[in-house]
């Protein structure tokens, strides 16, 4: 039982982040989605983004404390090491 809400909690750990930055790129910016993920891109600045994004998943931690649910907390710090990782990857090695 513990594995699937591990799942659950690191399945949301990955969705939430990326929900949060195409959200805010669609409100932040007045281009088109597709040429403005293009630039971020080109510019190098995807990582940040989604570094940025992964902050919600900080809150979602604090919550799944809070209400005593362990097993998703640690789902969602796994997605949050994903997110760190691919940030990482996408800011240093692309």
């Amino acid at each position: 039982m513990g594995v699937i809400k591990r799942f659950q909690g690191g399945l949301l750990g990955v969705l939430l982040p990326l929900f949060t930055a195409l959200i805010a790129l669609l409100w932040l910016s007045p281009d088109r989605l597709q040429y403005r993920l293009t630039t971020l891109i080109t510019e190098q600045k995807l990582g940040a983004w989604l570094s940025l994004a992964a902050i919600v998943n900080l809150f979602l931690f604090f919550l799944y404390l809070r209400l005593q649910k362990d097993d998703q907390a640690r789902g969602v710090l796994g997605a949050t090491f994903f997110w760190a990782a691919l940030s990482i990857v996408l800011k240093f090695i692309l």
